[in-house]
């Protein structure tokens, strides 16, 4: 499963026409920042089998990813989600395959701005 497909015009509409590269990079950082915690989380969570605290974790990866790729990476989070609501034992990408994602992720949206 290729966790992200990234759209880089949600953040070109909120940077807007202004060029706020100190905006910008405080932005990434707390997404960066957000990641890391809900990657924590999610696989603390799974090593413990609490598959409640496992389905809020995907729903923090969730919003990280709406907040930089607008609606496509947050469909693309939200079927993380499903998937692990639906069968969260089986079926679900692994956190190092979410980790490289969101790392892709960061970076494309880093390249394009910074």
């Amino acid at each position: 499963m290729g966790v992200f497909e990234w759209d880089a015009s949600y953040l070109h509409e909120l940077l807007g026409a202004a060029d706020d590269r100190e905006f910008l990079e405080q932005y990434l950082a707390t997404f960066d920042m957000r990641v890391k915690e809900a990657l924590q989380e999610l696989g603390d969570a799974l090593s413990a089998s609490k598959w409640e605290l496992v389905q809020s974790a995907a729903h923090k990866l969730k919003g990280a990813a709406a907040g930089v790729g607008g609606a496509e990476g947050k469909n693309t989070a939200r079927q993380l989600v499903t998937a692990l609501q639906d069968s969260p034992q089986a079926g679900s990408p692994s956190i190092e395959d979410i980790r490289r994602s969101f790392e892709t992720l960061s970076a494309a949206a880093r390249k394009e701005f910074l």
